[in-house]
C-alpha cells in the first residue's frame, strides 16, 4: 500500500462495510497506518471504525439502565463472536451474523420496545 490513503482504499473499506465485514475494514486501516499513510479520510475511518466502548448508562431521561445487558455481554458474549445479538435485560432475544437478519428475527418475535443490539467481535 502506498504512503497515501487513496480513493481506491476508501472504496475497498466501503465495500467491506456494505458486506458487513467490519473486522476486515479495520484491518485495512491498521495496515495503512502501519505503512505510514495518514490522510483526513483515513483518520475519519479510523475513528468511525474504532472498537466500541461501553461508557455505562444511567437510568432516567438519558436512557434505560443497561447494567444487566452489560453483565450478559461480559459473561456470555464470546459464545456469539462474529454475530449481532439482541439482548433485553439478562436474556438473549436473537443472534445472527447479519444485522438485517437479526432485525427480521426480532420482528418475528415481537420483542420488548428497546432491546440492546450489539456486534460481538
Amino acid at each position: 500500500m502506498p504512503d497515501q490513503f487513496d480513493a481506491h482504499q476508501e472504496d475497498e473499506i466501503r465495500l467491506l462495510l456494505e458486506n458487513e465485514n467490519v473486522a476486515a475494514a479495520r484491518h485495512l486501516i491498521e495496515v495503512a497506518l502501519r505503512e505510514g499513510a495518514m490522510t483526513p479520510a483515513l483518520e475519519k475511518w479510523r475513528q468511525v471504525l474504532a472498537p466500541p466502548r461501553f461508557l455505562g448508562s444511567k437510568p432516567g431521561p438519558s436512557g434505560p439502565d443497561r447494567s444487566r445487558e452489560a453483565h450478559w455481554l461480559a459473561e456470555r458474549a464470546q459464545a456469539h463472536r462474529g454475530q449481532w445479538v439482541a439482548i433485553e435485560g439478562d436474556r438473549l432475544l436473537a443472534a445472527s451474523e447479519s444485522l438485517k437478519d437479526l432485525k427480521a428475527r426480532l420482528a418475528e418475535i415481537d420483542p420488548p420496545p428497546r432491546p440492546l443490539l450489539h456486534w460481538v467481535e
